[in-house]
């Protein structure tokens, strides 16, 4: 049973990190824990200020600011640090300034001049003091417009000649006119080189003015030249997110691209507005603008020749790949951002900008960052944390970037959490917390995305935390979160995170040694995470985090009731994480996720430790092989709801037929955008389907009530649950009640164990790779006859035996049928032949029952399912010995399709084989038969599993190509070709093989292999099986093809050959 001391998947593998280091900047309004920890009170104002204005920000209501406004002159009065002071002052002063753009009372002008002045007056030289400088200009300036103020003039003139280079009193700012030809507008170079929004929105308001009088006199020269300046202008304010802003950009920069005759001018509009497109997504998700943002970068780099404008155009549409990459998790978009910046990076250009040789290398680390992710390739970490150390070796402190530090920070963060062990990576640890600290520093303080930036360093501190065990760490960490919350809006997409963040660390908290049993702070933290779980507008990938988070907290905790509920909300969302707007290869991806695999597994160990072992039977069937479940999903013949709209249930069959061709396309960019279109489409009809009364579960998983059920008319059928925790057995029968066998005698990591043993031991004896391997030694046959039969008899005394004890079952005749329902790493170890094989004490599965495997109790029901009596048995029998490409004939493929037709009725065989044997023609032919036997090479992609293949004459028969095929009338297929069931090593609750694929596919029932089999074993194992089937007069029926396949595999065991030859057999479906 789980305790709080063995904390499940969410945290055991952060990042470790050593030291804390003492303060967070005076701006951050943080101290970080270290004795002493600073005053409270203080603390607690600025935490006021910062809520007041997150407020204001959001909700546009003057009180908010003139309550910043009181707290701020609070803080100064009572502050006796002269930095302290400075920072004070400067920010009074800004918030005044907001204020009077929103009232117009001069006399909060004239009291921020005032803080401004004498924060300068108490500033030293540097940048901080000339940031200063221009704030009092702006205050001096918009005193002089509205007052006439002669000293307030004079003054301005003093500071124009003195402090601010290259502008004189009596000059007036750059006329936007003239921007083409004297370079940028000096006040957008000073907000670029750091100063504050005010300076950019003076330049944005004499675009303005200089637009209506153009329009005015309409001269369409003049005209162009100021909407390119206002339009490009107001993207410098895509910093500050703000849509307004944005949405007046848009028509301008819309206007250059249609009527500038200039293509240089044409492509920068163009990338602007991709930026625009890319900001829009950022801040409402809209899937159309994310779209938009990478099509019109694209057109821009079409029409850029320039080579120091290439670099900068192909970073801004590798930033729009890579929120769509995000978003959709389709990792063709972070390949194509590294594929673009490698080839332009590894070509020296001195003529490219130092800034933009450090963009391009920050997006090249970020691609690396989000692949390394999805695939955890410690290359591509390597690479990630390379490209953003190059990138930040360009940039002098003056211009080091947030994004480009917190980047940084998380990349160093992920290969702390996975590439390195234990405490190996103190240093570490305290880099990235120091880093993110850094780049919060870096922060505005009022930007919308701050939230972010506090968050990292509170993840930073929880991660600290967990190494080091100190109760101030994670305090601090909650302090942060609280304060990122409290900045984000509730309908901001990205409060699911901030709250799974929250919810986390309060978790934590309440049970760290200071605060055991803190059951407030415990409720609070749970209502978090369920809040975020809950919260429909966030992304799938942060609903699901918090769901996974909360499940196994509780569980650990013991709050079962709480954990189980959380279990199924991640349950639920399992198939939107892995999308089918996805392309196979994302959606593969998606289910490799740690949190991922191990979900049903870890559901029904919750659900057994309360007693309700029909709970973990419905979590087992709904949490795994989703891949085959969406399949199905979009076969489903909806005969139910054609009686309730016949309308909606041809829109859904159309919908579903559309999708599932497309599913199989590649991943080019029109693919996958129609992919997403037609996946949007088709959750908008099953919507619609679950809103029509009696339909509210349309296409959900059956709840493990109705599985018993449905199971309790086919046969004995027996689940298992491998968790770290504990192994269990569940056995479904026709004539008790669901009963639960506890299996104690393994666990997790034996079985991985056993199935690593097993895959060494057939590697050393030429069965792990393919058919027509020359035999082994005899003494290396005797050596591993006795490791194979060891690996055999553990599976007989620690898993199958408890399982037939509790059937009763004694051996007598006849045999009954047991479905097996392997998950975890028992899918890739030989349950049907567990047993003891030495002379004299043989006991073994086989001999009380007869056995077959299903990848999932629901596909043994859709493969049971009643079919129309076939008026003859149509077999196709298709055979390729030497394949081209492929070393090794197959002598024993021509034998085995002789002996097939000389068991078979007359005329009832097809033959293909030889040249003839063609990818077309097999598929073809599919359609005309019933039983299908294929005898060649099989191979299983264990990088690719939809790439595995059985191989013909013209190439191969792919995985990918079989889920096309719709074979409802297929009885039956017999694989006599290697690895056909053999199944991913990590996707292991999956089944991505051959045989899978048939059964989805339609066939009822399939005889396949897990691994290799020798060449002569193909036609002797055939013989047998034919024989049985076509043992009477009347038409065969493929249900007893189990009994068929054991007679056959006892007579090749009871001649004496090696157990790695006759277990490789296996037989799954109806």
């Amino acid at each position: 049973m789980s305790t709080s001391s063995d904390r499940p998947s969410l945290e055991p593998q952060t990042l470790p990190r050593a030291g804390v280091e003492t303060s967070v900047t005076r701006e951050t309004g943080l101290a970080v824990p270290e004795g002493s920890g600073g005053d409270p009170n203080v603390e607690t104002r600025r935490d006021a200020v910062d809520i007041a204005m997150s407020r204001y920000e959001q909700l546009g209501d003057v009180r908010f600011l003139t309550r910043a406004i009181k707290r701020s002159e609070i803080l100064l009065r009572e502050s006796p640090c002269v930095d302290d002071r400075i920072a004070y002052m400067s920010r009074l002063g800004s918030i005044l300034m907001k204020r009077y753009h929103r009232t117009q009372e001069i006399e909060d002008v004239r009291t921020a001049v005032d803080n401004f002045r004498a924060a300068i007056s108490e500033s030293p030289p540097g940048e901080r003091r000339s940031a200063l400088v221009l704030h009092l200009v702006d205050g001096l300036r918009l005193l002089c417009d509205q007052t006439k103020d002669s000293a307030a003039q004079e003054e301005l003139q003093g500071l124009l000649l003195d402090e601010v280079p290259g502008q004189s009193g009596n000059i007036p700012p750059t006329s936007p006119t003239t921007i083409k030809s004297e370079g940028i507008d000096p006040d957008v170079q000073a907000y670029i080189d750091g100063a504050e929004i005010q300076v950019l929105d003076r330049a944005i308001e004499r675009y303005r003015i200089d637009f209506q009088s153009a329009e005015k006199v309409s001269d369409s020269a003049d005209d162009l030249a100021i909407r390119r300046s206002l339009g490009w202008t107001l993207m410098r304010a895509v910093d500050t997110r703000d849509c307004a802003t944005l949405d007046e950009a848009e028509p301008h920069l819309m206007a250059v691209i249609e009527q500038s005759p200039d293509s240089l001018i044409r492509a920068k509009s163009l990338s602007d507005l991709g930026r625009l497109f890319c900001t829009r997504f950022d801040i409402g998700r809209k899937l159309s603008d994310i779209e938009a943002s990478v099509s019109y970068h694209q057109e821009a780099l079409k029409l850029t020749e320039d080579s120091t404008c290439i670099l900068l155009h192909t970073q801004y549409l590798g930033i729009a790949l890579l929120a769509r990459c995000k978003q959709y998790g389709n990792i063709s978009d972070a390949d194509e951002v590294i594929r673009r910046l490698t080839a332009l990076l590894s070509v020296p250009n001195p003529a490219v900008p130092t800034s933009h040789l450090a963009a391009a290398h920050a997006c090249l680390g970020q691609a690396y960052h989000i692949r390394n992710r999805a695939t955890r390739e410690i290359d591509d970490n390597r690479a990630a944390i390379e490209s953003y150390e190059t990138a930040l070796g360009l940039m002098s402190p003056r211009s080091l970037r947030s994004s480009l530090l917190t980047g940084y920070a998380l990349t160093l963060e992920f290969h702390v959490n996975y590439h390195v062990e234990g405490h190996e990576g103190d240093a570490l640890r305290m880099r990235v917390g120091s880093t993110h600290r850094q780049a919060l520093d870096l922060f505005p303080i009022d930007h919308p995305d701050r939230a972010v930036k506090l968050a990292n360093v509170g993840n930073a501190f929880r991660h600290i935390y967990w190494f080091r065990r100190s109760p101030d760490l994670i305090k601090f960490a909650v302090r942060c979160h609280r304060k990122a919350l409290g900045l984000i809006s509730t309908t901001n997409p990205e409060r699911a995170k901030h709250l799974r963040n929250l919810g986390t660390s309060l978790v934590c908290y309440s049970h760290s040694d200071n605060n055991k049993d803190d059951r407030k702070g415990l409720q609070e933290g749970a209502g978090a995470l369920q809040e975020a779980m809950r919260l429909e507008t966030a992304p799938i990938a942060d609903r699901f985090d918090a769901a996974m988070t909360l499940a196994h907290y509780m569980g650990a905790l013991r709050y079962y009731t709480v954990s189980l509920k959380a279990f199924e909300q991640a349950i639920s969302l399992l198939p939107r994480l892995a999308w089918l707007g996805l392309d196979i290869d994302a959606r593969q991806l998606a289910l490799k996720e740690p949190l991922a695999l191990s979900l049903a597994s870890d559901a029904g160990c919750t659900s057994l430790n309360v007693g309700y072992p029909i709970g973990t039977v419905g979590f087992l069937e709904s949490g795994r092989s989703i891949f085959w479940t969406q399949v199905l999903q979009l076969r489903n013949p909806l005969e139910d709801l054609r009686g309730t709209d016949l309308r909606l249930a041809s829109e859904i069959q159309e919908a579903s037929g559309r999708l599932e061709k497309c599913s199989a396309l590649g991943s080019d960019a029109e693919a996958d955008r129609q992919r997403r279109e037609l996946a949007s489409r088709w959750e908008v009809l099953i919507s619609q389907a679950r809103a029509l009364p009696g339909h509210e579960h349309f296409l959900l998983p059956k709840s493990g009530a109705d599985i018993s059920r449905e199971c309790s008319n086919i046969g004995i059928c027996v689940i298992f649950n491998i968790n770290k925790a504990r192994c269990d057995a569940i056995i479904l029968h026709p004539a008790t009640p669901v009963q639960h066998v506890a299996l104690p005698d393994t666990s997790r990591d034996r079985l991985v164990e056993l199935a690593a043993t097993l895959r060494e031991l057939l590697s050393s004896t030429g069965f792990g790779r393919r058919r027509h391997l020359r035999p082994p030694t005899i003494r290396k046959v005797k050596s591993s006859s006795v490791a194979f039969n060891s690996i055999l008899e553990e599976l007989w005394n620690s898993i199958m035996s408890p399982v037939i004890q509790a059937l009763v079952l004694d051996g007598s005749n006849p045999r009954p049928r047991l479905w097996i329902c392997p998950t975890g790493p028992l899918s890739q170890l030989p349950l049907h032949a567990a047993g003891i094989y030495a002379k004299g004490s043989q006991e073994y599965l086989s001999s009380y029952v007869v056995v077959s495997y299903t990848p999932t109790l629901s596909a043994l029901i859709s493969a049971r399912r009643p079919r129309p009596n076939p008026n003859s048995t149509r077999l196709l029998a298709i055979g390729q010995a030497d394949p081209p490409g492929r070393a090794g004939f197959l002598s024993g493929v021509a034998k085995e399709l002789s002996i097939i037709q000389a068991v078979s009725p007359a005329g009832s065989v097809t033959v293909v084989e030889g040249n003839t044997a063609t990818t077309d023609v097999v598929l073809s032919n599919f359609n005309e038969a019933n039983w299908f036997h294929v005898a060649s090479h099989g191979i299983q992609d264990m990088k690719q599993p939809l790439n595995s293949a059985l191989l013909l004459a013209d190439g191969q028969l792919k995985l990918s190509s079989l889920m096309d095929k719709r074979l409802e009338h297929g009885e039956l297929a017999f694989l006599s070709a290697c690895e056909t069931a053999t199944g991913h090593e990590t996707l292991t609750n999956e089944s991505v093989h051959l045989a899978a694929g048939f059964l989805s596919a339609g066939v009822a029932s399939v005889v396949a292999t897990l691994w290799s089999i020798r060449d002569e074993d193909g036609p002797n194992v055939a013989e047998v099986f034919y024989r049985y089937m076509f043992r009477g007069d009347g038409i065969p029926s493929h249900m007893d093809s189990a009994y068929a396949l054991d007679e056959a595999v006892r007579s090749l065991r009871e001649s004496g050959t090696s157990p790695e030859r006759w277990v490789s057999f296996i037989h799954m479906g109806a």
